[in-house]
């Protein structure tokens, strides 16, 4: 019995090492650097720009305050793509910032169709005031998100109009996931 619990725990540690190694096989692949701020990692918006202060070409714009987001959305027509993540521990959610959000093709597509938000939930929780963190998990428990990434379509009230997460294949296959998804 010893001997099939010692079996058994070395298979979890065997496990959780592949997977961890299959995340990060270098340095390089991490998404924060040694001299990386937050700013460099996570653009996130400044809450007092006005919503079309917020697009530009070359990089995405993350609300982080929810009314914020709906107002911009209310403004300009467009919908909402939340992002729920950790950002900072999620394996998935990384890949998915990495190979989807930051690529030049997606980049241009969500300027152009979606106001973003980040709904974060990093382990290191004083990287967020209490305002956000109490709103990030009222976000969780209303929209029913038990696993991260979730990346949730609302319209400017608040209604879900789709659902995904992670998707493997970069972002043309994302890009048109969304548009299938919101039947454009």
């Amino acid at each position: 019995m010893f001997m099939k619990r010692v079996f058994i725990f070395s298979i979890f540690l065997l496990a959780a090492f592949l997977t961890f190694k299959y995340f990060f096989n270098s340095k390089a692949d991490l998404p924060i650097g040694n001299d990386a701020s937050l700013e460099d990692v996570f653009n996130v918006a400044n809450e007092d720009e006005k919503p079309e202060e917020l697009v530009s070409e070359r990089t995405l714009n993350w609300y982080v305050d929810f009314e914020k987001a709906k107002e911009a959305a209310q403004v300009s027509g467009k919908l909402i793509l939340m992002d729920f993540t950790g950002s900072d521990w999620c394996g998935w959610c990384i890949k998915l910032k990495q190979e989807v959000f930051n690529q030049d093709e997606f980049i241009e597509y969500a300027n152009g169709t979606f106001v973003l938000m980040e709904v974060d939930f990093p382990r290191a929780i004083n990287e967020q005031d209490t305002a956000t963190i109490a709103q990030n998990n009222d976000l969780m428990d209303r929209y029913g998100v038990r696993g991260f990434p979730t990346i949730m379509i609302v319209n400017s009230s608040g209604e879900v109009m789709g659902r995904t997460g992670y998707l493997k294949g970069g972002p043309t296959i994302y890009i048109q996931h969304l548009v299938d998804l919101l039947g454009q």
